[in-house]
């Protein structure tokens, strides 16, 4: 007898390796020990899989892993080409020609080690720059993102050893607490942590809110500890106020920004009339852009809709045209209103 059939149990006479492979099915499994029978069960390609079962499970585990370990070296190879990128200040734009080389040049990926990860560099290069200058400017605005959380996002200036200003991304942090109090916190624990006094922080710029420059601001915590800080009200926000309460003051201003806000929920809620007016502008030649809405929140959006109403109005006045023929009422009002402006 050979070998093998070591493994067929004399107690419940079955082959031990067919009897777990095959449990489910006891046509498959032999009861008896006579040599005609055993021989036959020995040819069957299901004892045979059977036997090998446990060489193929191993040899799967051992594929798996090997695939995974290339996969995870694939993986830390592109992310050390971007934090050579980072550390060199190279474009991101030059990542695709990069790998591209190293492809074409065979370039083992498995040799590839990562010794720090990205954000550490990167972190290490922002805790340098801010302690090699001799003064920080810090500006941080907080809002409700659309999670219905509060985020702070902070941004500092610098100034180089050659005297030359530059500003640098900090932190996009949640802040629990948007009073004056706990943004103060929140900006005194994060310069605390990357090793910046407070008193190297020589002016605070902001948006202008209550929580900012109000009676229980930002900046009174921060003058406890540095009596010198001064607070900045942002340039760009303060002739964005004026300009938009100027404009609110302006009848003929405000029924400008009207039609554009018509103009673009008129386009917004149908994918069939966009459809149309790009048709238009491909025949016309003009640019593919839509309508953009104006959003109060963002200084540039009036100017945004209104440069793109302009771009493209022949092809708007001849959309609502034959939306017009078609008796649209909205149509009919919108070209009215749109050819008198």
């Amino acid at each position: 007898m050979s070998i093998r059939h070591k493994n067929i149990e004399s107690s419940s006479r079955r082959c031990q390796p067919s009897t777990v492979i095959y449990k489910h099915n006891d046509k498959l499994l032999n009861k008896t020990f006579q040599h005609s029978t055993l021989s036959k069960h020995v040819n069957l390609a299901d004892h045979q899989l059977a036997i090998s079962a446990p060489h193929l499970k191993a040899n799967m585990t051992r594929c798996q892993e090997k695939h995974t370990t290339k996969h995870e070296d694939a993986v830390r190879s592109l992310l050390m080409c971007v934090d050579w990128m980072v550390t060199e200040n190279l474009p991101l734009s030059k990542f695709k020609s990069l790998i591209d080389l190293l492809y074409e040049s065979k370039f083992s990926a498995s040799k590839l080690l990562v010794h720090e990860s990205l954000s550490k560099v990167a972190d290490t290069h922002l805790n340098e720059s801010l302690s090699a200058s001799p003064v920080v400017t810090v500006m941080s605005d907080e809002s409700i993102d659309i999670s219905n959380t509060k985020p702070l996002v902070i941004y500092a200036q610098i100034i180089s050893d050659d005297m030359k200003p530059s500003t640098l991304y900090v932190n996009n942090m949640e802040c629990t607490d948007a009073t004056g109090k706990g943004i103060a916190a929140s900006l005194l624990e994060e310069f605390q942590q990357r090793g910046i006094p407070t008193s190297k922080i020589v002016s605070m710029g902001s948006d202008g809110a209550s929580a900012m420059t109000g009676k229980q601001n930002v900046q009174q915590p921060l003058q406890h500890q540095n009596p010198h800080i001064v607070n900045v009200h942002c340039v760009a926000h303060r002739l964005s106020l004026c300009t938009s309460q100027a404009a609110s003051k302006n009848s003929h201003l405000q029924a400008h920004q009207q039609i554009l806000t018509e103009l673009f929920c008129y386009f917004k809620g149908s994918s069939k009339r966009q459809g149309k007016l790009k048709d238009i502008q491909t025949i016309l030649d003009d640019p593919c852009l839509i309508i953009k809405e104006i959003h109060s929140v963002r200084w540039l959006s009036y100017f945004n809709a209104l440069s793109t109403a302009q771009r493209i109005l022949d092809s708007l006045l001849i959309h609502l045209a034959e939306a017009d023929g078609n008796e649209d009422p909205k149509a009919v009002g919108l070209r009215k209103r749109v050819s008198i402006y």
